[in-house]
């Protein structure tokens, strides 16, 4: 123990006559350790907020339908995967702890005309009171959202309106497929235009009240529930819980799924963004172990004669190896340390300044600003990723000198 707290000293005073050389190494290591502060605040932020925008966008937290069938083909032909008892299913959720909300959902295709013009949509139809608590994704772009007493009126995408020039107020057709495989059609009044975070949904959306879509396609229950909780943390448990009902529950038997499970785009966002983070971290190891081995080595090629006197005086090639190990150690600790008192910093002053206006993203409508709020477990993560470069980074150097003999050494100019 003597022994190591003697060659640990002995590794800080060589770190610090040459202060020049270790300045610039740990600063190389702080400006990684920031970036990588900004990056991952950036990722978390980001999965964050579009985590909450699909959950709120008509997702929810889970849904519960007859058969996985269902979510291929039950946009098209909703009435095989008829839910056989949806009231007690949704009285029984609603028994459940963890689950806020829950809404009995019907999508389907249908043709919307008018003027002439006509276009395949995609109809959702929810609860007007809960969808209009629920759903904060759905932004009202122009006109007015729908009213529980209303009757006879629709909401249409912002994109779907532009394309076929629409207006609130306008008088549409919808056309769609009954229960007993004939053609029904009203007429509705469109109300308002919606916008969400996502163009696509946008050019083919049309969401009506529930009674009003059942009275269209002649359906007397739903093939969907959308389940919202009060925490989003406890999604994986209840979906668990779910898929392991037995009778005489009414969930026995139903397809369960998450809200990720749901969203492919979040899916290809979410490894998109974790793929850049971990070619940043690479990025950060290489540098920090490039900067701390060639700053040893530097300092091997200065102290050749010094530690040759070590080797004579007794002092092992392993002690010799350890001193050098230590010195990487202590500059990568104190780059970690640093980068992360300077990435807090950093991302909080940013932040308090109103944080970053970004442009609308790929297949996004609106421009957002965003926040740096980077995981405690991801600054440790990086500090790890560092410490592991200065290990490696110094072990090179170190063997460079444990390898020459004594002779060498002290003859060394």
């Amino acid at each position: 123990m003597t022994h190591l707290l003697k060659t640990f000293k002995m590794a800080a005073r060589n770190l610090a006559r040459n202060g020049r050389r270790t300045r610039s190494t740990i600063i190389a290591i702080v400006v990684g350790m920031v970036g990588l502060a900004f990056i991952d605040g950036y990722v978390t932020y980001s999965m964050n907020g579009l985590t909450e925008a699909t959950i709120k966008s008509g997702t929810g937290h889970l849904q519960i339908a007859a058969s996985p069938a269902f979510y291929d083909e039950g946009d098209a032909d909703p009435f095989p995967f008829m839910l056989r008892d949806a009231p007690a299913l949704e009285r029984e959720l609603r028994a459940m702890s963890e689950v806020d909300e829950v809404m009995p959902a019907l999508s389907f295709t249908a043709v919307i005309s008018t003027k002439g013009k006509t276009s395949t949509v995609m109809v959702t139809a929810l609860p007007v009171a809960t969808s209009k608590a629920k759903l904060e994704a759905r932004r009202i772009a122009a006109g007015k959202d729908l009213d529980a007493s209303d009757s006879g009126s629709i909401l249409v995408g912002q994109g779907l309106a532009k394309k076929l020039g629409f207006a609130p107020g306008d008088s549409v057709s919808l056309f769609a497929q009954t229960k007993g495989g004939g053609i029904n059609t009203q007429s509705y009044a469109i109300k308002g235009t919606t916008s969400t975070i996502i163009a696509a949904i946008d050019n083919v959306s049309v969401a009506m009240s529930l009674e009003d879509a059942k009275s269209l396609i002649g359906a007397d229950t739903v093939p969907q529930l959308i389940v919202f909780l009060k925490k989003t943390s406890e999604t994986e448990a209840v979906v668990k819980r779910l898929k392991a009902s037995a009778p005489p529950s009414a969930a026995a038997g139903l397809e369960v799924r998450s809200w990720d499970e749901l969203s492919p785009y979040f899916r290809e966002a979410n490894s998109s963004y974790q793929m850049v983070l971990g070619v940043a971290k690479l990025i950060v190891l290489i540098v920090a172990l490039f900067s701390i081995s060639g700053t040893l080595s530097l300092s091997v090629l200065e102290r050749f004669r010094e530690i040759g006197s070590l080797r004579a005086f007794g002092t092992k090639r392993s002690g010799v190896l350890l001193m050098f190990v230590l010195e990487g150690l202590m500059l990568g600790a104190a780059g970690a340390l640093a980068g992360v008192a300077v990435g807090i910093g950093a991302t909080s002053l940013i932040n308090a300044l109103g944080g970053i206006v970004m442009p609308p993203q790929p297949g996004t409508t609106t421009a957002f600003t965003i926040l740096f709020t980077p995981r405690s477990s991801g600054f440790a993560q990086n500090a790890l990723f560092v410490l592991l470069a200065a290990a490696l980074g110094s072990i090179l150097p170190g063997m460079l000198s444990s390898r020459k003999t004594i002779a060498e050494l002290l003859s060394s100019k």
